[in-house]
């Protein structure tokens, strides 16, 4: 066997197993990029749970019953809502 022979098969193995770790590399910095993600997005519910908004004080809506004159009204002129 000749040198040549002996490392053709080699080659394509060592460039599988480059492909392989920067594959690895970038699946990790993918990883790290979406755990902080997931890092501010938890805080940021946190802020919405905990930052208040709240309904007291605010009127409750009360829907208005309309008349059959009203209702025939709305209906002829096409407005279903």
């Amino acid at each position: 066997m000749t040198d040549e022979q002996i490392t053709t098969p080699e080659t394509p193995t060592i460039d599988l197993l480059k492909q392989a770790t920067e594959a690895t590399t970038a699946l990790k910095l993918e990883n790290d990029r979406l755990a902080l993600q997931l890092i501010e997005l938890k805080n940021l519910e946190a802020r919405r749970l905990l930052g208040g908004g709240s309904s007291a004080g605010s009127a409750p809506i009360v829907k208005k019953e309309e008349s059959p004159r009203e209702y025939a009204q709305r209906i002829s002129q096409g407005r279903t809502i």
